[in-house]
């Protein structure tokens, strides 16, 4: 076990000193040519370089549409304002598919809210589309054969009263 590991470290030191980086960033690289060749293969668009540094969660037309807590995200507005929100995984999608959002207002929140979700048309254009407004509102937004990042624009409806949403 004790030798495992100091020939681990040594492996690890020599690919940081050949190659200039850490062994982190070399594991990384093989991750990245591999997504790299993914996308390649299946001409999946890549609309948003963020969803390359997230976990990524592939999405079909069968896919279940259950929605997990641990996927859920948070959004805040001021009163006047209308922020975009990204979630913390990237969704790679296939030709034809509408992903899900759903939304409601967090407890300490007393206003309303209009939601719209990112999603794309044929075209790979991004397009905001709404998911109802009021405390809470659901909504299938079409996505297609796009990698990219969820996310939701919140604007506050209530005259000078922010508002805080959860989201998925």
């Amino acid at each position: 076990m004790l030798f495992r590991s100091v020939f681990s470290l040594v492996i690890a030191t020599f690919i940081s000193l050949v190659l200039g980086i850490s062994s982190a960033q070399a594991a990384n690289s093989v991750d990245n040519s591999i997504l790299e060749q993914k996308i390649l293969n299946t001409g999946v668009k890549v609309m948003d370089s963020d969803v390359l540094k997230l976990p990524i969660e592939k999405m079909s037309e069968n896919s279940s549409v259950k929605m997990f807590w641990s996927k859920s995200s948070y959004c805040s507005a001021a009163w006047g304002t209308s922020p975009v929100c990204k979630a913390r995984y990237g969704t790679w999608g296939s030709p034809g598919l509408k992903i899900n959002y759903k939304w409601g207002l967090r407890w300490f929140s007393n206003g309303e809210a209009a939601v719209s979700g990112r999603g794309y048309n044929a075209k790979g254009q991004e397009r905001w589309y709404g998911l109802q407004g009021g405390q809470h509102g659901s909504g299938k937004v079409p996505w297609g054969n796009v990698l990219s990042v969820k996310a939701v624009k919140v604007k506050p409806m209530r005259f000078g009263v922010g508002s805080s949403i959860w989201w998925q």
